[in-house]
């Protein structure tokens, strides 16, 4: 689940890398740049963990999955980690069967990511008009 789920985030991470060390000579960006580097930031916000507390495999698939699906992009830098939390607790009781699958198979099949896909879009689209 996890490799599925974190495939190209090295990719990710070295184009928000270059982008940042480009945006640094330049001060007109464009969009597609605004973009990646907003991404980059994202990911940066949700791959770090608190100190001596792990995350369950089925939240750090989550976590990667709706980043990685961009929906965070849309959220402010620090309502990353507090949309993640309030989300996964949210979907987890209501939806137990998808993170019940994930830890049981191991496995993200194409028919949880599209589930997940939904959810988290509905997800995001409540915690913007709060």
């Amino acid at each position: 689940a996890m490799k599925k789920v974190s495939r190209s985030l090295k990719i990710d991470l070295a184009n928000f890398q270059e982008m940042k060390s480009f945006s640094q000579f330049g001060s007109d960006l464009d969009k597609t740049t605004l973009a990646i580097l907003k991404h980059g930031e994202v990911l940066m916000r949700v791959l770090r963990q608190d100190n001596y507390s792990p995350y369950p495999l089925d939240k750090q698939v989550y976590d990667l999955f709706a980043a990685k699906s961009r929906f965070l992009d849309q959220l402010e830098l620090n309502q990353v980690r507090p949309f993640l939390n309030s989300s996964y607790s949210q979907l987890k009781t209501t939806n137990p069967e998808i993170f019940e699958e994930i830890l049981k198979t191991k496995d993200f099949s194409d028919e949880t990511a599209n589930k997940l896909k939904n959810l988290v879009k509905e997800q995001v689209e409540i915690f913007t008009k709060e």
